[in-house]
């Protein structure tokens, strides 16, 4: 398979590549599939991205699904309506928005997540509220709903969070959280309510 880079303006069509790098502005239109792809300017691509790594840190907006074996995000990376995304390990330091569903095994965001679900094994999503982080993007998370065997939040706005064992830090808003083991609550964080048969413990 290719190698391909864009440094200035350019467009690719679909297809299979080992590595992409994008440092300029680039447009893929179709459905992509690279070993590595890397945004540090800003791409666009219409269809579905099946990718081994993918890295960005500038600007990257997706028409299709996302399937990653690892993503990495210190910049902004956008999926449309419906949109999923399905990783083996998300690292975010930036922001994150998905239409449809974050899957993924392993989540740290220390920026900010905007889905309408993420589910997985371990999430761990703690919101920017000061330095660079909260002046380029928000300052809080927003999930319609959480599901993590451990999930930690902060500074995140969801409507109901499930799991095993659940930490819910400050400035975090949750409609409803349903824990089966350990569920630990900042005394600043707002519940509307909680089910399941957990242990409750303070923060």
């Amino acid at each position: 398979m290719q190698d391909t880079r864009i440094d200035g303006m350019g467009t690719i069509a679909g297809g299979e590549y080992g590595s992409v790098k994008v440092s300029g502005m680039g447009k893929c239109t179709g459905d992509l599939t690279a070993q590595s792809l890397s945004v540090s300017g800003k791409f666009t691509c219409q269809g579905k991205l099946k990718v081994g790594k993918l890295t960005c840190s500038g600007t990257a907006d997706f028409g299709g699904d996302i399937s990653a074996a690892s993503l990495s995000a210190s910049g902004r990376l956008v999926l449309g309506e419906d949109c999923n995304l399905e990783a083996q390990e998300v690292r975010c330091s930036g922001y994150i928005r998905v239409g449809g569903q974050i899957s993924a095994d392993f989540l740290k965001a220390e920026g900010a997540i905007n889905a309408r679900e993420v589910v997985g094994d371990q999430i761990q999503i703690i919101s920017h509220s000061r330095g660079l982080g909260a002046l380029l993007f928000p300052t809080l998370s927003t999930v319609g709903m959480v599901e993590a065997t451990t999930v930690s939040l902060s500074g995140v706005r969801a409507d109901t969070v499930s799991g095993q064992n659940v930490t819910i830090g400050p400035r975090c808003e949750i409609g409803q959280v349903d824990c089966s083991g350990t569920l630990s609550v900042h005394r600043s964080a707002k519940i509307g309510r909680v089910t399941g048969d957990c242990v409750r413990q303070g923060l």
